[in-house]
């Protein structure tokens, strides 16, 4: 496997997301072209525990997964920042909502 695309941690993304391009063996493994995983894999984290089960550890609950192309794993980062900002946008309407309404 090998990185592909870095998204960084932003005011809606708590961590920063990895997408790999996966190699063959994993290709047939899994079934698909990239992975998509929430935060980024060092280096130490491959060698020390291998790619095989780094990629067996995704979780699909977490909007992890395995993808056929790049561009969809990108956009189910995406779909979590627009999620992300929903529910602000959800929690800031309740609070307004609690707001009296002033006597004039």
């Amino acid at each position: 496997m090998k990185l592909v695309q870095e998204i960084k941690r932003n005011e809606l993304l708590g961590s920063s997301w990895g997408i790999y391009e996966l190699n063959t063996n994993e290709k047939k493994k899994y079934g698909n072209n990239y992975a998509l995983s929430q935060g980024v894999f060092s280096e130490y984290a491959i060698k020390e525990f291998g790619a095989d089960e780094l990629l067996s550890n995704l979780k699909d609950f977490a909007y992890e997964g395995f993808f056929e192309t790049q561009k969809e794993a990108y956009m189910q980062v995406k779909l979590v920042e627009m999620k992300s900002k929903i529910e602000r946008m959800e929690l800031t309407m309740k609070d307004v909502l609690k707001l009296q309404t002033p006597e004039w």
